[in-house]
């Protein structure tokens, strides 16, 4: 003991204590890291368990589509405010000029266009109108008329019996009413025909029409 006590000397204290040092500062820099040094490469797969996150702590953003179930629907919610009132409806009207004019009737059975309306492409609820007027003084005959868009389509049809005329000047009004939808810009038109022989004077005057745009039809 003497002789260890006999060589200690400052250099050999302070030597001592610089190694002292010098592990304990090894020792700091490993368990201690800087801030913000760690990041997702240094994390190993599945390291971060549940209990090791704090409750409340993740916001659904952190989360993957579908993670998250759905919760319980809500109750409905108070009805809303009654919207505002919505611009009102194509309801344009067509008429023709209604003229007391006669048309004389072709040959029977073979229609004469009494009156026609231009009508641009929509729905439409059309009429039409005319007077025949029987000026044969020797038979009776029928009068037909129909709304139609091309010679092969109608869409509205009527008729009419007459008496001869040496009892009386039997006039009648045939009037119908047909709904029809045009792709396209088309005349309608109103046309009548009779059954009585080709001499027969058979006549169409007051004749008109009218046509209402509506926004749909509706059939039953």
């Amino acid at each position: 003991m003497g002789r260890i006590k006999g060589r200690l000397t400052y250099a050999n204290v302070a030597a001592t204590v610089a190694i002292f040092l010098a592990l304990g500062g090894v020792s700091w820099a490993v368990t201690t890291l800087p801030k913000n040094s760690v990041g997702s490469k240094q994390i190993k797969k599945n390291a971060v368990k549940s209990k090791k996150v704090k409750d409340g702590s993740l916001l659904s953003k952190d989360f993957k589509a579908g993670q998250i179930p759905a919760g319980k629907q809500g109750p409905p919610g108070a009805k809303g405010d009654t919207g505002a009132k919505g611009a009102t409806g194509p309801s344009d009207a067509y008429a023709s000029s209604a003229t007391s004019a006669s048309i004389h009737l072709a040959g029977p059975f073979t229609a004469s266009v009494v009156e026609q309306l231009s009508l641009p492409a929509g729905s439409y609820v059309v009429t039409g109108t005319a007077t025949i007027d029987n000026a044969d003084n020797a038979n009776t005959g029928t009068a037909s008329c129909a709304l139609i868009t091309d010679p092969q389509s109608s869409f509205a049809f009527g008729r009419t019996g007459l008496d001869k005329n040496s009892t009386f000047d039997d006039v009648r009004v045939v009037s119908m009413t047909g709904a029809v939808t045009l792709p396209a810009q088309t005349t309608v038109s109103y046309a009548c025909s009779h059954s009585l022989g080709d001499s027969s004077n058979m006549d169409a005057s007051s004749r008109y029409m009218t046509a209402i745009k509506v926004g749909s039809l509706h059939g039953q």
